[in-house]
């Protein structure tokens, strides 16, 4: 079965940075964002890319397309999960209102509108869909989606999906978001609270904390014994909340920064405001609207019935060595970079205040703080980071004011304080521009995507994500020789082929095992499974050290697999499974022997109820 040619969809190359096509950043994102709207399904008006949608069963997501003829073949079959429904049922049930599952749902509509035969009941439809749909991600031209805004659909956020204006205009219409122009009437008693932590930042904190001002954000400052005269550039900034030294008698030996932190969830409870961030003293923190500030902002993300925000981390490196304090950090440094380490993806740092919930942040360095039933903004805010901003800077803050303060225990029991270990004395800090990104006025347009998620720079490394449905295209071959593999589980029973016919319980259930490349010495370039006639995408990559003690070979590290199946996909009754291992480069697989699963009489809720 070849995998379809769809309409419209011209320039699917790979992102240079992430090696992610523009589909596949489009349906991650999909995925990531129906994980914090709570959604269950992914609606896909068109079926632009139909191997990577179905992949997203994987993640236990309900994939659906509407067909409005742009995909060839015809509604391609054999992809698992995937529910195909046809247009004009499709269009007529939206004008009734008789779509419950759009309300749980993710929905997308990428170079549909200007490739349908006839676009008035797609556009129709989709106006509809965007006022009811928690999400929904329209790509097309820029004639179209200031067509729909002039009926009324104006979307949330609008940009590119990479920094050139050129390529693919993406909108986002999140219903319960304020649309672009739009301000929030934030009442006057609404208070946030920014908790400022502090080390020898004299040439920056000034700027740090008139910005929060500027902001509608009150800031209170917790100086950890600076040694030059940050503490005293800050008690003029006009606006502080108030400040305090910590330790608060005298300076420590090591800064530990678990105590600090544990002192900063000790002052939010002290101190009465609606939302807090904690803000180290070389970071500006930003909204994700541009016409927004931080209160502005905060208060749309507490009336969407949210509690905690995320941010995505530029680093401003220094491209030249001519940075003075009383510089303008904005217009000084221009160029930017995105995180190349978890913790840079995971900049969970404000949060609203709940009664009852102390907020945790010394658990996890400052990075996730945590409360019982948080949740979590869909759409990231941005921080921009000024660690290092001259040589003689750099020099300094690393080698004689950081990394012998530093706490032992925390470095090795830990693993904290580390950002620092790849510098060597007599290391240049300058970068150059031509490696970086600018920050200009077209940036909070441009990469759409990768701002508000970080998918697609960075952020889909450190997520289990499921590889396009591929076997269907590719060549089977014998087993012999080129890989080994294990299906060890099927819900809680072990070696399921030993053990057939393998009966289910219940409406879902998942396989497991492992499975290595032996020709290239190394993991596969991926499991899939197949049940009957229909392909499912697995979760691949996930670390398995006995596979690798048990062979010798710690390249086979990253080959475990796992899919959760739901019965409803397949029916009740007997089926046929096996499994598929993708070998290296990708242009091969081998098949297991089949395994014979019944399952129970289907008494679970359909997804379109």
């Amino acid at each position: 079965m070849p995998i379809p040619d769809v309409a419209g969809n011209s320039d699917d190359g790979k992102n240079e940075l992430s090696g992610m096509t523009a589909s596949e950043t489009l349906y991650a994102f999909a995925a990531w964002a129906a994980r914090y709207h709570e959604c269950d399904t992914i609606l896909d008006l068109g079926g632009w890319n139909v191997p990577v949608l179905a992949s997203l069963s994987a993640l236990g997501l309900n994939p659906i397309a509407v067909d409005f003829g742009l995909c060839t073949p015809r509604r391609p079959d054999g992809y698992g999960g995937l529910r195909w429904l046809d247009s004009e049922s499709f269009v007529a049930d939206v004008e009734k209102g008789q779509v419950p599952y759009v309300r749980r749902a993710v929905v997308l509509c990428v170079e549909a509108m200007e490739h349908v035969a006839d676009p008035h009941p797609l556009s129709s439809a989709l106006r509809r869909i965007t006022q009811i749909a928690p999400l929904t991600l329209v790509a097309t031209t820029p004639f179209k989606l200031l067509e729909l805004a002039t009926q009324g659909t104006v979307p949330t956020f609008a940009g590119s999906l990479r920094l050139d204006s050129g390529d693919l205009t993406i909108a986002l219409f999140d219903p319960s978001a304020p649309k672009i122009g739009q301000y929030p009437a934030v009442p006057d008693d609404f208070r946030v609270v920014a908790l400022v932590t502090s080390y020898n930042e004299s040439d920056i904190i000034r700027q740090v904390l008139d910005h929060l001002v500027s902001q509608g954000v009150s800031p209170y400052l917790i100086d950890n014994w600076s040694t030059d005269d940050t503490l005293s550039q800050a008690r003029a900034a006009p606006g502080l909340l108030g400040w305090e030294r910590y330790p608060p008698l005298t300076p420590s030996r090591f800064f530990s920064l678990r105590l600090l932190l544990t002192r900063v969830e000790e002052v939010c409870e002290q101190i009465p405001a609606d939302w807090y961030i904690h803000v180290d003293a070389d970071e500006v923190r930003l909204s994700p609207w541009e016409h927004l500030n931080l209160r502005q902002a905060l208060y749309a993300v507490d009336t969407a019935g949210f509690n905690v925000v995320d941010h995505t981390c530029l680093g401003f490196p220094p491209t030249d060595d001519q940075w003075e304090p009383g510089m303008s950090l904005s217009r000084h440094f221009r160029f930017y970079e995105y995180g190349d380490i978890p913790g840079h993806y995971v900049q969970r740092k404000a949060w609203k205040r709940i009664r009852g919930a102390h907020p945790v942040l010394a658990a996890t360095g400052g990075h996730d703080v945590s409360f019982p039933g948080r949740r979590i903004y869909p759409y990231k805010f941005l921080t921009k980071h000024y660690p290092i901003r001259s040589q003689r800077h750099g020099e300094r803050k690393i080698f004689s004011e950081r990394l012998a303060r530093y706490d032992p225990a925390e470095r090795l029991g830990k693993g904290w304080h580390n950002q620092y270990d790849g510098y060597q004395p007599g290391c240049s800090f300058l970068r150059s521009p031509d490696a970086l990104n600018e920050w200009n006025a077209g940036s909070y347009s441009g990469q759409l995507i990768a701002r508000l998620s970080g998918i697609g720079v960075g952020q889909e490394r450190f997520l289990s994500l499921p590889r396009p449905v591929r076997s269907p295209n590719l060549t089977v071959i014998s087993a012999a020789g080129c890989c080994r593999f294990n299906l060890e589980t099927c819900n809680d029973l072990r070696e399921p082929f030993h053990a057939q016919p393998v009966h289910v319980a219940g409406s879902e259930f998942k396989l497991s095992g492992w499975a290595v490349d032996t020709v290239s010495a190394g993991p596969a370039d991926g499991v899939e499974v197949v049940i009957d006639d229909k392909v499912f995408a697995t979760l691949y990559g996930s670390p398995r050290q006995d596979v690798a003690e048990y062979f010798g070979n710690s390249n086979y590290l990253p080959c475990g697999f796992s899919v959760e199946l739901k019965c409803s996909w397949l029916g009740e009754g007997s089926h046929v499974a096996c499994v598929r291992v993708i070998l290296s480069p990708g242009d091969r697989y081998v098949e297991s022997h089949p395994l014979q699963i019944v399952l129970p009489p289907r008494n679970d809720g359909d997804v379109f109820r």
